[in-house]
């Protein structure tokens, strides 16, 4: 702490201890968590596949109209050795 914030300057503040036992024992649960999340996480996993299946079909069927759309866009461009460069005006179509 005193690399970050340098020596205390108040006098109350010399006087408190760094953890306490009620915090210990409060630090106790979440650390078991932590460890059985990280070792065994099926049972927190099996409660939010759902809603990630739900997303992950959700954003498949939305990356696939894109893709058909792009498909079908590049269906109608002519291909550049069929275009004739020279002949070409402005806001004139392009024909095969």
């Amino acid at each position: 702490q005193r690399v970050f914030f340098g020596e205390c300057k108040n006098e109350k503040n010399l006087a408190l201890t760094d953890i306490n036992w009620r915090e210990k024992l409060l630090l106790v649960p979440l650390v078991v968590m932590v460890f059985w999340i990280g070792i065994y996480p099926k049972p927190f996993l099996r409660i939010i596949e759902p809603s990630v299946k739900n997303l992950v079909e959700s954003v498949q069927q939305k990356y696939r109209t894109s893709l058909e759309e792009f498909q079908l866009d590049m269906a109608t461009v002519p291909d550049l050795d069929e275009i004739d460069h020279g002949n070409l005006q402005p806001n004139q179509e392009v024909t095969k």
